[in-house]
């Protein structure tokens, strides 16, 4: 058998290095000098390695010889500028004579002539001098050809650049009448970026531009354009309830961003955020049990060592001078907080890195009986890699990729929307000194109440006011700006003025979330930041479907208790040792980037903390 496969494979290599040598003596059997040719690749080997640019190669090619040609072999001679249709015989200069055949391939070296000393003097300076009316008719003929010359001039350019921009514009419109046939009022979108175009120009931030599509027009829903994607955008509290609640098995689908979910190197694609239909419900019952009250009781220490860990590095930065105050950016004070309760230090370039970081440590703490209160050891218990007090929902096996994703995507929630909201509460607190006030007077009597003893998950998820500003943060400032869903069936709802909405399959919806946050008629002055919109008196009058900052339905967010119980530890032991105040970079009012999906401000969050004694 071996023998067998060792023949076979001596015969392909050897067919094949006949096929890739086939041309290499094509100018040796006509007896004419020439380039010695790489295997494949003919002369161009250094452009394949991306060694030198195509013009540098091109201009060596034509310094290597002084004679009126020479002859080179470009990946096996498939590449032609010119192919003469019969042969042809040229008398030069020295006498001798230049046969071209029939499908000779011809290069005319442009960069070469253009670098040519011998027709342009110093031609590396860049001299515009040269082409002046004195010096133009000095210019040899036909050693200045940007544009080729004669027949197959530009103008072979300029009707391909013409039907290559009419193409495009087939591609970019093509969706540009999906509601003007189904009778239907909408934005008008612009070539290619639809209705994003402030976005792509980071003219407005995503926060803004939803806010603006959901106050363009007063109706239930509004139709517009995410680049080529024609998008209903529903502003409807009653429709929305439909759509995230009650008719849930016909949105379950985000818009798919990534084509294979079953991708092995694309661990976003297999994560939660991202997995369809029967896929998404079976990891989403798997890992339910990981976020359950009792699982936060759980994580609470490490939040809490974390969070005290935090404060004591503000500490030390005054250790010098006590009645210094301390100016940061929240956004690096708070981003290491959140990442440590995740998971350890992680390298962007390196999916395989990512793997086998969580793998090993997976395995490490099977292997020596580690249990702790983090993220990878709920992933375990998910995996059934230790013990759990939760029975198996489904019978489906998760793989190594499937598991290792839902970490990785855990870790980007955490480091990012996890920071995003403690950054937001924080600079809030700091801009409102009635809050700040009111707030410190509930954690004086927290920590008061504790008698020395360190606080507890209890006692945090009690603290009412703690509560409301937590609430009152994710409504001015919600982590996602709309939520997106994909229509699996036609449905069709009967709308308040008697009007029916019809969604038809693979319709994208978007519920404005934003929008809904700051619409004046859900609350009133939405732009002022008021927890009181969340005490006990206040909250019933909230009307549904218009708090959506973790979604809401079965495909919520599965994570909201671990971001809200973290961002409370975080700001108890900040305001409980320190005072907020207005930083020299401190951007007040808050003003986001204008670019991208982040919750980030122009010049990030600075804030200045002094120290209380």
């Amino acid at each position: 058998m071996w023998i067998e496969f060792i023949l076979l494979s001596c015969l392909i290599i050897y067919l094949f290095h006949r096929w890739a040598t086939a041309n290499n003596d094509f100018f040796l059997k006509r007896g004419i000098p020439h380039k010695k040719p790489k295997i494949l690749f003919g002369n161009m080997w250094n452009l394949i390695l991306k060694r030198k640019s195509i013009v540098d190669i091109i201009v060596d090619l034509y310094n290597e010889h002084d004679g009126p040609f020479m002859r080179s072999s470009f990946v096996n001679e498939r590449l032609a500028l010119l192919w003469p249709s019969q042969d042809v015989t040229y008398e030069l200069k020295d006498g001798k004579k230049l046969e071209i055949k029939k499908d000779d391939v011809i290069w005319i070296p442009t960069a070469g002539l253009h670098r040519d000393s011998a027709y342009y003097e110093n031609p590396e300076k860049f001299d515009p001098e040269r082409f002046n009316e004195a010096n133009n008719n000095n210019i040899s003929p036909f050693t200045y050809l940007p544009f080729g010359m004669g027949p197959r001039n530009c103008i072979e350019f300029i009707l391909l650049s013409c039907l290559i921009i009419y193409l495009l514009n087939r591609w970019a419109t093509a969706n540009n009448d999906f509601f003007l046939k189904r009778g239907i009022p909408y934005k008008k979108p612009k070539i290619l970026f639809g209705n994003m175009w402030n976005l792509i120009l980071k003219r407005k931030s995503i926060v803004d531009i939803i806010v603006d599509l959901y106050n363009e027009h007063d109706g239930p829903v509004y139709r517009f354009f995410d680049s080529r994607q024609p998008v209903l955008l529903i502003r409807d509290p009653d429709i929305i309830k439909q759509i995230t609640v009650k008719d849930f098995n016909h949105f379950i689908n985000h818009r798919a961003l990534f084509n294979d979910e079953n991708d092995q190197n694309n661990l976003f694609g297999s994560s939660l955020v991202t997995m369809r239909d029967s896929r998404w419900k079976d990891m989403r019952s798997t890992l339910s049990p990981a976020f359950t009250g009792n699982k936060m009781r759980q994580m609470f220490r490490l939040m809490n060592e974390v969070a005290v860990g935090a404060v004591a590095y503000l500490k030390q930065e005054q250790r010098e001078d006590p009645t210094r105050a301390v100016e940061v950016d929240v956004t690096h004070f708070a981003s290491p907080h959140v990442t440590a309760t995740m998971i350890g230090p992680f390298d962007k370039k390196s999916t395989e890195y990512f793997m086998r970081l969580v793998i090993d440590a997976m395995k490490y703490r099977k292997e020596n009986n580690i249990i702790r209160s983090d993220m990878i050891n709920m992933l375990m218990e998910a995996r059934g890699m230790i013990s759990s007090d939760n029975p198996k929902p489904h019978n489906r096996e998760w793989s190594d990729v499937d598991i290792v994703a839902q970490c990785f995507l855990f870790f980007f929630a955490g480091f990012d929307a996890n920071a995003s909201l403690a950054c937001c509460m924080a600079h809030e607190i700091m801009e409102n000194a009635e809050v700040q006030e009111k707030l410190l007077q509930e954690i004086r009597e927290t920590h008061n109440n504790l008698n020395g003893e360190p606080v507890t998950y209890e006692v945090i998820q009690n603290m009412r006011y703690m509560d409301n500003v937590i609430s009152e943060t994710l409504r001015k400032w919600t982590p996602a700006a709309f939520m997106d869903r994909v229509c699996n069936q036609d449905v069709t709802y009967e709308l308040k003025d008697g009007k029916k909405l019809e969604i038809k399959k693979d319709d994208v919806i978007w519920i404005p979330t934003a929008g809904l946050h700051r619409d004046s008629a859900y609350y009133e002055n939405p732009e002022k930041f008021d927890p009181e919109r969340f005490n006990e008196a206040n909250n019933n009058n909230i009307s549904p479907f218009t708090y959506l900052p973790f979604g809401m339905g079965p495909r919520n967010c599965i994570a909201s208790r671990f971001a809200l119980l973290e961002t409370k530890v975080l700001i108890y032991c900040l305001l409980r040792d320190f005072q907020s105040a207005k930083a020299k970079k401190s951007c007040v009012p808050l003003k986001l980037i204008q670019t991208g999906l982040q919750l980030l401000p122009r010049n990030g969050f600075w804030l200045k903390f002094i120290a209380r004694y």
